[in-house]
């Protein structure tokens, strides 16, 4: 894992998807071979409330999201309408919004959003706003590191995880045909479960190296390393057994 601890802005988001490109570079992996998916789970808590949704269901919205690949989005709709109490035309702008493949497009949905709303609900959308200004810094951040080939923004990419903050991430190989190499995100309220009075900021990841493996493998990329003999330790006695 690869974690940093006590930095609030996305520069620490941007140092961890620059360590992961400089791996990925190290092993013969371009943007073509792998890519990184990116969102913010405040983007998506700050629209909550302007859809009629409680924000304390936040991480079973999540939760559901999160499944979009996995079980396609009519059952995703089914999920959502059996949890949330609220007009079906909302849920499906919700399912919109997870629809998402651009921070523009994003923007173009939220727009459209605000203009149901009445004068009094119009200033929670500066949550929404700065939500997807703190996206775009990121975003602005990892070109000028160059590793903008390798990122995409991605709505659908929630995280299952309650304790996911702000911004979330996942390692896909472009073919589709493994699972998540590696996933993370900010957790900056974590550490206030386990006693701390005040929160730490906190952003990482997790790494599957069965998976990165695999890749490895398949891409023909994989060192050949022979076994090699270093060291013979032998007992000369019942004791030393």
């Amino acid at each position: 894992n690869m974690d940093i601890v006590g930095v609030k802005s996305v520069a620490a988001e941007t140092e961890l998807l620059c360590a992961l490109v400089d791996f990925f570079r190290s092993v013969g992996l371009s943007s073509v071979d792998v890519g990184i998916k990116v969102n913010s789970r405040k983007i998506l808590g700050s629209l909550l409330p302007i859809l009629g949704i409680p924000p304390e269901q936040l991480a079973g919205v999540c939760i559901v999201l999160d499944k979009l690949s996995k079980i396609g989005e009519e059952k995703v709709l089914e999920e959502l309408k059996q949890m949330l109490e609220i007009d079906p035309v909302l849920i499906d702008r919700l399912v919109s919004v997870a629809r998402c493949t651009s921070v523009s497009e994003l923007e173009a949905v939220v727009d459209d959003v605000a203009r149901g709303l009445s004068e009094s609900e119009a200033p929670m959308l500066a949550l929404v706003a700065e939500a997807i200004a703190e996206m775009n810094e990121l975003l602005s951040m990892l070109s000028e590191c160059g590793v903008a080939d390798y990122v995409l923004f991605d709505a659908s990419i929630v995280r299952g995880l309650a304790y996911y903050s702000g911004t979330v991430f996942e390692c896909y190989d472009r073919l589709g045909e493994l699972r998540a190499i590696c996933g993370g995100g900010r957790y900056d309220k974590l550490m206030t479960l386990y006693g701390s009075k005040t929160e730490v900021p906190c952003v990482g990841f997790g790494f599957g190296d069965c998976v990165i493996s695999e890749l490895l493998s398949q891409r023909e990329l994989l060192p050949d390393i022979p076994p090699r003999l270093d060291f013979v330790v032998a007992p000369y006695g019942a004791a030393m057994l």
